[in-house]
């Protein structure tokens, strides 16, 4: 029975929670059966599988906290970035209004311009 724990110990796989579960229950039917032989006092290995199994589970928690604050900086950069990006394209937005005006300012002037070649033209017509 002891070398089968240490065997189920040895060969354990952390994939999920459920394989952690397992494990306990395993380990917890061989402690029964070597409690049932009664040839050696189990409390200090109980004590130290407790411990173990504690200490997964401790383990198991911080990694997923730790996962989720990747997660999370992650979704703070990605927010930042897009920030960015807006920040620019309001800028650029700025600066093509501000274009818009200057060329607009430029048709008023053409217009007048034309206008008043227009008006020359006809004022000459008219004088010949």
């Amino acid at each position: 029975m002891w070398c089968t724990l240490c065997e189920c110990i040895t060969q354990f796989s952390v994939k999920s929670p459920e394989n952690l579960k397992e494990l306990e229950a395993g380990v917890a039917l061989i402690l029964k059966g070597l409690r049932e032989v009664n040839i050696i006092n189990l409390s200090p290995l109980e004590v130290l599988l407790e411990d173990f199994f504690k200490k997964h589970r401790d383990y198991d928690v911080a990694r997923l906290s730790t996962s989720q604050k990747i997660t999370r900086d992650s979704h703070q950069e990605l927010l930042s970035a897009a920030q960015q990006c807006l920040d620019t394209a309001n800028e650029e937005r700025i600066n093509m209004d501000k274009q818009l005006e200057e060329l607009q300012k430029v048709l008023t002037r053409a217009e007048k311009k034309a206008k008043s070649v227009d008006f020359k033209e006809e004022e000459n017509h008219l004088t010949y």
